[in-house]
């Protein structure tokens, strides 16, 4: 009840306004709620982005890292001066940028110290790479350069002086220290270091007993000493390459340990920001399914409240209209008390209804009195010849009385000629209004009808771009699992090639070995003096044989390693393009997922535009009926107004008549 009270009061335009007014604040709503959730996805999404970037700056550097430590080994297996520029120009730079980006991508405390120990690992494990470089190109790259090229050179000066000389004792005790460099060449043990030196004084110990010549045992003596301090220093660089190199594989197994806790807690915060983005998207549609349905249910509540409000009173008003139109004049006129255009006509009709019923005593009254002064008239007809005087008296009493009576019916008449003008005004008023709320719901049916066809076309449009895009995440899954088959392919083929290298490392041990063989067998030889000799021969012809072997193994260890490396820098270029097409499938199944969901909530928007058109519909049809109703009581209105115009003329013509009959009588009394 007091919701209607509250609705009668309002005028028809601000009841529109109303509606138009919640129809828009409820669409608002609806856009703050939506774009409110919409930035909280943002931010969850841009955490779980965030750690998705410090997942693959991790990878990244453990490729990096992988990278460095093959060079490391092709450095120590080769001794290149290419795989230590390539190592220290470019790599070094790679893995210190890349550690630089995932510190800065890194905000958590933990994290940030795992990538500070990490920095601090990697460049100890670089120091003592750097350290171990040096000492190789101090001890010699290769069998010409450094400490190798010194000692290769003072052995060919002291043999080259002992081949003067005909001593086969002092040949053999140089075999022998030639066989205990080999040794520890090959198996870098200190112990022979030892017997090297006791080689050595043996071997001055028979040069002092030789009949050569002071100055030939000073020169001879000289150029030992010098070849046995250059052995001794290249000793010295093998064995602190081979501490250093424990050292160096103790700090890069540092590496991997740290690179996976590192890995475990970016994968915990990201499965961690993923339940986040998943959580705040569920409670987006939450939101905005719950504040879509109260705005949808307020609407249509207080749609339905102003339409009922209106077509009640509408009704009732014109019911009441057509009683009086019939003539029964005793109805009750509702709807008086409301202050909107309906209130002002339902108090223009129960004006109506007063005058008509003053009308209608006001016949009443003269039926009376047209009986009174039938009666008076035939009394005075019969006592005409008596009463002359006393007629005299009547006809003015009639023409006082007749005056008066006009006068009355005048005042009367020009009292109900402004009620029907007010009444014609007012159904004018409420014709025009009517008129105006029906074309402004018709402007407002046609927009929402084109309203409804733009959603639904653009429905048509986000579906087909959905199945593009679904389409196009299909082959981008294709294109990684071809990717990271030919990954797998390429990588067996890296194994196969590293187990050459093994087998190629293998047979460079045999030649080895086998050329220690041929110089044992040249020892022996010279040892048995003349019964050797033909063992000699064969010795040296094993020697050569070994040495081509060795000159054929540095070929294919050549070829083998330039395979490995067109082999790693296609797993790297195909990794990143893997990598790539990852980002690209999850990039486009974000799209897919996005573009269903905006589908969705298009059709359902074109949904409730074709709820809200129907409702429209219905309320121009209401509408349109009051207008018709308000026609109705116009013409009413006028034919009233009509009337009363005729009923001026006849009284008019009714006082002129009067006044001729006075006139007449006075001048047939005149002549009496």
């Amino acid at each position: 009840m007091v919701f209607q009270k509250l609705l009668s009061r309002i005028p028809i335009r601000r009841k529109m306004w109303i509606m138009i007014g919640m129809t828009l604040g409820g669409c608002s709503l609806i856009g703050l709620v939506f774009f409110g959730f919409r930035t909280l996805e943002d931010q969850a999404r841009f955490r779980e982005v965030a750690q998705l970037e410090k997942s693959a700056s991790l990878g990244r550097l453990h490729m990096l890292l992988l990278e460095a430590r093959r060079l490391e080994k092709e450095f120590q297996l080769r001794r290149t001066q290419a795989s230590l520029a390539e190592f220290r120009d470019r790599l070094h730079g790679r893995i210190l940028a890349e550690l630089s980006a995932l510190d800065h991508l890194v905000t958590d405390g933990k994290q940030k110290d795992q990538v500070t120990g990490l920095g601090q690992t990697y460049r100890a494990y670089v120091d003592q790479f750097n350290a171990i470089a040096d000492t190789y190109v101090s001890v010699g790259l290769d069998e010409n350069s450094g400490l190798q090229g010194s000692l290769r050179a003072s052995v060919r000066s002291v043999e080259t002086k002992l081949n003067e000389f005909d001593k086969p004792r002092l040949g053999y005790l140089m075999l022998m220290m030639r066989r205990h460099e080999k040794d520890f060449l090959m198996r870098l043990d200190e112990k022979y270091v030892a017997r090297m030196d006791e080689r050595l004084a043996e071997f001055k110990d028979l040069l002092g007993k030789s009949r050569l010549r002071s100055s030939d045992v000073a020169e001879i003596t000289t150029l030992m000493d010098t070849y046995h301090a250059d052995f001794k220093k290249m000793a010295e660089g093998w064995l602190l390459i081979r501490d250093q190199d424990d050292k160096l594989d103790a700090l890069f197994n540092g590496l991997p340990v740290t690179l996976n806790q590192l890995g475990a807690d970016i994968q915990a915060a990201y499965e961690q920001a993923r339940n986040r983005y998943q959580s705040v998207r569920r409670s987006s549609q939450t939101a905005i399914w719950v504040s879509f349905g109260f705005i949808v249910i307020a609407t249509s509540l207080i749609a339905r409240a102003i339409g009922f409000d209106m077509r009640r009173t509408i009704t009732n008003l014109a019911r009441t209209m057509g009683d009086l139109a019939e003539g029964r004049l005793d109805v009750e006129v509702q709807g008086t008390e409301r202050a909107d255009e309906i209130g002002r006509m339902a108090r223009a009709t129960e004006t109506f209804q007063k005058t008509a019923v003053e009308m209608v005593d006001m016949r009443e009254e003269e039926r009376i009195r047209e009986a009174a002064e039938a009666e008076e008239r035939e009394k005075r007809h019969a006592a005409a010849a008596t009463q002359h005087q006393q007629t005299h008296q009547l006809v003015e009493a009639f023409q006082q009385r007749v005056s008066a009576i006009l006068n009355d019916f005048r005042t009367q008449f020009q009292h109900l000629q402004q009620l029907a003008e007010t009444t014609t005004g007012t159904a004018d008023l409420a014709r025009k209004q009517n008129r105006v709320v029906g074309e402004a719901s018709k402007v407002t049916q046609d927009k929402v009808a084109e309203a409804s066809d733009s959603v639904h076309a653009m429905a048509t449009s986000i579906e087909e771009v959905a199945t593009q895009v679904h389409r196009s995440a299909d082959v981008a899954r294709e294109a990684v699992e071809e990717a990271r088959t030919t990954t797998t392919i390429i990588e067996h083929l890296a194994e196969a090639a590293l187990k050459i290298g093994d087998v190629v490392g293998m047979i460079h041990k045999i030649a080895g070995q086998t050329n220690l063989l041929a110089l044992n067998a040249t020892i022996e030889a010279a040892r048995a003096g003349a019964a050797g000799k033909g063992f000699e021969v064969v010795a040296t012809e094993i020697k050569n044989l070994s040495l081509q072997t060795s000159a054929a193994l540095d070929q294919i260890t050549e070829q083998v390693h330039s395979v490995q490396e067109k082999t790693d820098h296609a797993v790297t270029a195909i990794s990143k393009v893997d990598t790539i097409i990852g980002d690209l499938d999850e990039i486009t199944e974000t799209m897919a997922g996005s573009i269903t969901r905006q589908g969705e909530t298009n059709r359902l928007i074109a949904e409730n535009v074709q709820e809200a058109s129907a409702a429209v519909v219905q309320i121009v049809s209401n509408f349109d009926q009051a207008r018709q109703r308000a026609e109705t009581m116009g013409e009413i209105s006028a034919e009233l107004l009509e009337a009363t115009e005729l009923l001026r003329r006849e009284s008019q013509d009714l006082q002129d008549e009067v006044g001729s009959f006075l006139e007449q009588i006075d001048r047939n009394r005149g002549a009496a």
